[in-house]
């Protein structure tokens, strides 16, 4: 099967049967992705001409390769000008087997803007200079992102290729990272002047690696986004990294989440956030967060503010409701794990109705009860554009979920989770069959009790609770 992402992006599936038809197609429409899937093996070469002629007209900019239609692609890109407009290749889950044919396809496209390679499991050296040879024929490459299977380690060969292109923009990187590979990676930082993106989660820099890594930020003065989340960078990690920042006037997003600060690490960082308009923040799982410093995370251009997993609780609350008060283009909200109750929600409904333009909020495990669910239908009545609420892990029982229903007077909300929210099953059969759930004519979905509910004679539009709301 082929998979077609059109210029209004719609999806469009083409059998093999009905591939004469992307003819015409070009004649509708702009593609603008391909992904040709394992089930195409069998498409005959007269088939292949065909589509060939009809990518032909030049306007296919992207590329999706994978493991299972690697070699389906390769049928297809072996005349140049047939795609030769590609500017981004998105790889996969490739591995040595894969690689060099991988090579081959790029090969053809010298004018590529963007790669995007996911590495299945460690690499051999051989593979390792095939894809560097491949990173530098790109002479145009400004944007590369280097990914993996978790604890996947980057193969030092590929160190070369990464220092060659010293025209990049964005740089991702999500491969396990020695201290000697960091300093032999960031240790040239005229290489990073033109960076705008860099996203470094889960390479395990370290305290050493970030004071390597803050020498080089130091030059990034273009830079707008920057993750460093999940790295055991610590206090002194942290502090490097704030002082590197300290000038960044073009910084928007900053995510230093899982990363063991304390207070001496986060009273650095607050002195950036201070200094800049930051419209992304996430401070999630924080060793230890300083209650007073809440209110500095909030600025009038905050849109997305993460701050789970950080033992708030209610002195927390109090000092978020006072920085809340300028955040009106606030959209996302994750206070999750904060131990917060119902005190801690008084406060939070106070900030709340400062923030208008809310749409997603994450209050799952506070430990609330259905006293507290009276102030979520009050932060429901200020955020009349909420779309997503989270309430896992809280025991509201059917009281609590009726008092939430008794509030429901505006139509925006798709999403509501529910999970772990009743005591026992019996409580969960009686909601399941009370006039109150058959009130929330205004969702879309209820996930609760493990058991995924959609309402009635409503189509369905988001994924329960696992959909993808992402950070960004």
């Amino acid at each position: 099967m082929i998979v077609l992402l059109a210029w209004l992006a719609k999806w469009l599936n083409i059998t093999e049967e009905g591939i004469d038809t992307v003819v015409e197609l070009r004649t509708r429409t702009r593609i603008r992705s391909m992904e040709l899937t394992s089930s195409w093996d069998s498409v005959s070469k007269t088939d292949v001409d065909t589509l060939k002629n009809a990518l032909y007209c030049g306007n296919l900019p992207r590329l999706n390769v994978s493991s299972t239609n690697i070699y389906n692609i390769d049928k297809l890109v072996v005349d140049q000008q047939c795609v030769g407009n590609v500017r981004e290749v998105n790889c996969d889950f490739i591995s040595d087997d894969t690689i060099p044919t991988l090579c081959k396809i790029v090969e053809h496209f010298p004018s590529l803007h963007h790669i995007d390679y996911c590495i299945n499991s460690q690499i051999s050296s051989h593979s390792a200079h095939l894809i560097c040879d491949c990173i530098n024929s790109c002479q145009s490459l400004h944007s590369l992102t280097l990914s993996g299977r978790y604890r996947t380690r980057l193969h030092s060969g590929l160190l070369d290729a990464v220092k060659c292109c010293t025209q990049l923009r964005s740089f991702e990187l999500s491969l396990e990272i020695s201290f000697d590979n960091v300093s032999l990676l960031f240790g040239t930082p005229e290489s990073w002047i033109n960076l705008h993106t860099l996203k470094l989660g889960y390479c395990s820099i370290g305290s050493d690696g970030a004071q390597v890594l803050s020498k080089m930020l130091e030059h990034c003065k273009k830079l707008s986004s920057l993750d460093l989340s999940d790295n055991a960078i610590g206090d002194r990690g942290a502090i490097a990294i704030a002082e590197a920042l300290k000038d960044h006037t073009n910084l928007l997003e900053l995510d230093m989440s899982s990363n063991d600060i304390t207070s001496e690490g986060m009273t650095a960082l607050s002195q950036v956030i201070k200094c800049n308009h930051l419209q992304h923040i996430d401070l999630s799982c924080c060793e230890s967060f300083p209650k007073s410093l809440v209110d500095v995370m909030c600025g009038d251009s905050l849109q997305t503010l993460y701050l789970s997993d950080n033992e708030l609780g209610v002195d927390g609350m109090a000092s978020l409701s006072v920085g809340l008060e300028k955040c009106k283009q606030l959209v996302k909200l994750d206070i999750s794990n904060n131990n917060i109750g119902t005190r801690g929600l008084v406060f939070l409904e106070e900030g709340l109705q400062h923030c208008t333009n809310l749409q997603v909020l994450y209050l799952s495990h506070n430990n609330i009860t259905s006293d507290g669910v009276a102030h979520i239908s009050g932060i429901m009545k200020y955020c009349r554009y909420l779309r997503y609420l989270d309430i896992r892990g809280n025991i509201i029982g059917v009281d609590g979920a009726a008092v939430l229903v008794s509030g429901w007077q505006y139509k925006s909300m798709l999403t509501l989770d529910l999970l772990g929210c009743f005591d026992d099953p019996h409580e969960s059969a009686l909601w399941n069959g009370s006039p109150c759930c058959s009130s929330y004519d205004h969702l879309l979905e209820l996930y609760y009790n493990n058991d995924y509910v959609t309402i009635p004679t409503i189509p369905k539009l988001v994924s329960p609770h696992y959909c993808d709301i992402d950070k960004h």
